[in-house]
């Protein structure tokens, strides 16, 4: 008898004795895999094993396919949606002085921001 590869895990081969681990950046979401997927991009997996990625957080991204992590928004950018590709520039009037955050700041009363992408 033949025993199919849980999810998670997959073989390329035949006549192995086990299956592998599904590597970081990839999964495994069927039985009897020969092969496994890598994450898509605006998501990622960290750990081994998995049956599916993660989206990127609110003010992180994933800009590239099978990726074990996510990236934070720098200084001048903020991302207020989950499983994004790149973060967004602070609008002219406003800016963004911490990394990873979900939001823009509005320059406060006798104050201004001619330029966009500004901390």
């Amino acid at each position: 008898n033949q025993t199919a590869c849980l999810v998670g895990t997959y073989q390329p081969l035949t006549n192995q004795i086990s299956c592998q681990d599904a590597d970081t950046g990839h999964y495994v979401n069927s039985t009897g895999s020969n092969s496994q997927t890598e994450c898509a991009l605006g998501t990622y997996q960290s750990a081994t094993a998995q049956t599916s990625c993660e989206d990127a957080d609110a003010g992180h991204y994933v800009d590239s396919t099978g990726s074990d992590s996510q990236t934070e928004c720098a200084l001048g950018t903020y991302q207020y949606q989950i499983g994004q590709t790149s973060c967004l520039d602070a609008d002219a009037g406003n800016y963004v002085d911490t990394n990873a955050s979900t939001t823009q700041t509005e320059c406060a009363i006798g104050t201004y921001q001619s330029g966009t992408g500004q901390s």
